[in-house]
């Protein structure tokens, strides 16, 4: 009986296939936290199942997130990437599903808010005969949100290019 439970599971296990996906990264931060370094912005998803099952899987099938709402202090962690599966593949009866990398070191900081001024771009130079004597810009100022280093780096917010030529 051992002998039989062995090539059963040595016979599934050598009809099984092997696929990848490479999925974009999403960052989830309900709380008080936001990113505050570069994260990668992708990860790859390797699926192992049965052929025909492996076959009707697409990329729209798998998500990859991090999950920031866990942290509450200012800091650099290691934070698990999290997957969701769509319906479909919960359907299938899948050996494994794995990700890589299935840790993300990430810097997050507290979520700030603050209020800069918006300052014009100029480009050009005006025909001949006229010159630029006054701007102004409405709003004069934008509130902004973000990691907190970054909002109080932020001296102004800069519009599109503005075309004075003649």
């Amino acid at each position: 009986l051992i002998v039989a439970v062995f090539f059963y599971f040595f016979y599934q296990n050598i009809n099984l296939v092997s696929r990848n996906f490479v999925i974009s990264l999403q960052v989830s931060s309900a709380g008080d936290m936001l990113p505050a370094s570069f994260h990668q912005p992708k990860v790859k998803i390797e699926v192992r199942g049965k052929q025909e099952d492996v076959n009707r899987m697409i990329e729209n099938d798998f998500s990859a997130f991090l999950d920031l709402d866990y942290y509450t202090e200012p800091g650099t962690y290691d934070v698990p990437v999290q997957i969701s599966l769509s319906d479909s593949v919960l359907a299938i009866n899948l050996l494994e599903v794995k990700c890589s990398p299935s840790v993300i070191k990430m810097k997050v900081a507290r979520r700030a808010y603050g209020q800069v001024p918006v300052e014009v771009m100029i480009q050009g130079k005006p025909a001949d005969g006229f010159q630029v004597t006054d701007i102004s810009v409405i709003p004069s100022s934008v509130g902004i949100t973000g990691p907190d280093p970054l909002v109080r780096a932020m001296k102004s917010v800069v519009t599109d290019n503005v075309l004075v030529d003649d």
